[in-house]
């Protein structure tokens, strides 16, 4: 995590925190993710450009899945994407993050569901 090239935390400012979106890039980097997973969540910068924090809560929500005792609100998704101990909180950011996300899944619903009928 400190000097792996993927995270370099070692490199960070002191008040830098361990987020689960590096924790994935460390996981990734090893290949030790299930390879249907990392595609999925690959994809979402080309579906979703600009928005940057939407991948690293698909990356949170990936992660957290294994987490039976967390529930994945924008709270707790915030809260384990909180970058720095001075930083202002990311749950605006994360909500906006989330409802986009889920109006990207429901459209990949729809055309499914339009494929299926076809």
């Amino acid at each position: 995590m400190l000097v792996h090239p993927r995270t370099n935390l070692a490199a960070s400012p002191v008040g830098s925190l361990v987020t689960l979106d590096l924790v994935y890039e460390l996981l990734y980097a090893g290949n030790l993710l299930p390879t249907e997973v990392t595609r999925e969540v690959d994809d979402v910068p080309s579906r979703l450009p600009h928005s940057a924090i939407a991948h690293k809560v698909t990356k949170a929500i990936t992660l957290l899945e294994a987490v039976t005792d967390l529930p994945r609100t924008p709270r707790n998704l915030a809260a384990v994407l909180h970058p720095r101990i001075d930083a202002d909180s990311l749950l605006p950011d994360v909500e906006q993050a989330v409802e986009r996300l889920e109006e990207h899944l429901l459209k990949l619903l729809a055309e499914d569901t339009r494929i299926l009928l076809e």
